[in-house]
């Protein structure tokens, strides 16, 4: 399932995003890790709002533990995180139709 996830940082928030942050009941010394399911969609800050999907919880988990030095594109697989498989999962985006700099020039994206 893809998923992709955003750090927020407050401190590095411009003036206007920082006042939203902050009024929605975030504190300003807090760091927010923002965790995004694509399809279907849903998004979530707190680990423990996923409802019944464990592997949504533990995959949330173990983002936030490890955020630091997960690359870009990293598998989560939840079963090898669990120790119920050997092997990690690998991506399948090495079998991807496309590319990215195949329809966009390297950084020639609009």
């Amino acid at each position: 399932m893809p998923v992709m996830c955003q750090l927020i940082k407050p401190f590095l928030l411009k003036r206007e995003e920082f006042w939203l942050f902050t009024n929605s009941g975030f504190s300003p010394l807090d760091l927010l890790l923002l965790v995004t399911v694509l399809e279907p969609f849903q998004s979530q800050y707190d680990k423990h709002n996923w409802g019944d999907t464990r592997t949504m919880y533990h995959a949330h988990d173990y983002i936030e533990k490890n955020f630091g030095e997960l690359e870009s594109g990293a598998v989560i697989d939840v079963e090898y995180i669990l120790g119920e498989t050997t092997e990690p999962k690998k991506s399948e985006s090495s079998i991807c139709a496309w590319s990215w700099p195949t329809i966009y020039g390297e950084g020639d994206y609009k």
